[in-house]
């Protein structure tokens, strides 16, 4: 995203100084979450050897090495991550960042300040924009997406522990967001949008929504993408093999494509899908797939590391994504960077896809509709 703001400025003699805030809730160089795709971008910006960056994230993992010109600060809990209280760690973060920013931004001479966590439609903010008047540096968002649909299970992923106080939480805090979005949420999220000069949205969907509540030309387009020095292009091999990544929460849909599977193995009994990853509902769906009777046919990999990941891409004939909801699905571009036809449910975060020609769309929720649209992959190696 920034690296666009770069091109359009015009370089002085000194180092042109941005500040990345927030950077990342906890950068990582994990695979298969949003701050290992702020790793990714804080790296290919770092490639700008005529900037300086100070990245604010909140956790920070002790593997993450970035250039030289790249200066992190951490402001979250001195717990190493993921503390017991990782969900209260992260509601605090914005006034922590701010008050490292604000350091920042008084001792240093930033020309860009860049919002670089998603920026979720409606929800997010970022409190730097009471400072914009104060300075002359240009304020950059994105990117920018819809929202989800957000399960319990992933309250738990968020919280970091499981305990009784945690249906209390759960609904406390949707009863306050209910609130807060006719008050102080949408106050925060309209501020910060009428300070910010330019908005980086991931999909023309995303663009059209916010076209609503500000200037579309303050909007650009610029999907998240993927390093293809890493996902290489190869030809799918000729077997039956299904891959689904992401983390095992309801909202990702996997009980419909466990299910589908039961329609497809009648046709393909060699067929396999592959599971990587883990989550809340890891033994919800190892049981479904037991009693359906296909638990041999459906492979649980539990976590692995990038370059497992990427062999698991390159060995499977088809990436189906069966998400009930999505902002923007980084796995299909990741599948589709390495060549496989993509299944996808028809949301958001799919606008990538386009049916019958890259890939195949069919409803949210519908099994069938998923088994019919792998079995014609399947039938056709033109495909």
């Amino acid at each position: 995203m920034t690296q666009k703001v770069l091109k359009e400025s015009e370089m002085s003699s000194r180092k042109m100084e941005i500040l990345i805030v927030p950077a990342a809730n906890h950068l990582t160089i994990a695979p298969g979450s949003i701050n290992s795709i702020s790793y990714h971008l804080l790296s290919a910006l770092s490639n700008y050897n005529e900037t300086f960056f100070y990245a604010i994230v909140n956790n920070l993992d002790p593997n993450v090495k970035l250039n030289t010109n790249i200066r992190t600060f951490r402001v979250g809990s001195l717990v190493k991550p993921p503390s017991d209280f990782g969900f209260l760690n992260e509601l605090m973060y914005p006034m922590r960042y701010f008050k490292c920013a604000s350091t920042i931004l008084r001792s240093e001479k930033v020309d860009i300040v860049h919002h670089m966590l998603p920026f979720v439609y409606g929800i997010s903010y970022n409190p730097i924009f009471i400072l914009k008047k104060t300075g002359k540096w240009k304020f950059v968002i994105g990117p920018a997406e819809l929202p989800h649909l957000f399960f319990y299970d992933e309250f738990i992923i968020l919280s970091r522990t499981k305990n009784k106080l945690n249906n209390l939480m759960y609904s406390l805090i949707f009863w306050l967001r209910k609130v807060e979005k006719s008050t102080y949420l949408r106050y925060m999220f309209s501020k910060t949008l009428d300070k910010s000069d330019i908005l980086i949205a991931v999909n023309e969907a995303t663009k059209k929504e916010y076209s609503k509540v500000m200037s579309d030309k303050k909007i650009r387009v610029i999907p998240l993408g993927v390093d293809l020095n890493e996902f290489k292009f190869s030809e799918p091999p000729l077997n039956h093999d299904i891959l689904t990544v992401g983390l095992h929460i309801q909202r990702k849909g996997f009980d419909y494509l466990i299910k589908a599977m039961a329609k497809i193995l009648k046709e393909y009994p060699e067929a396999r899908l592959h599971i990587p990853s883990s989550g809340p509902r890891t033994d919800i769906l190892k049981a479904l797939a037991k009693d359906l009777g296909i638990e041999s046919n459906v492979i649980f990999h539990g976590y692995l590391s990038r370059n497992e990941l990427l062999e698991l891409y390159k060995s499977c004939r088809v990436f189906c994504h069966p998400s009930l909801s999505e902002g923007f699905c980084h796995t299909t571009l990741e599948a589709m960077a390495t060549g496989r036809p993509v299944v996808s449910t028809n949301t958001v975060g799919s606008e990538m896809v386009a049916d019958k020609k890259t890939g195949l769309l069919v409803p949210p929720a519908d099994s069938d509709a998923l088994a019919d649209a792998i079995l014609k992959i399947f039938s056709d190696d033109e495909l």
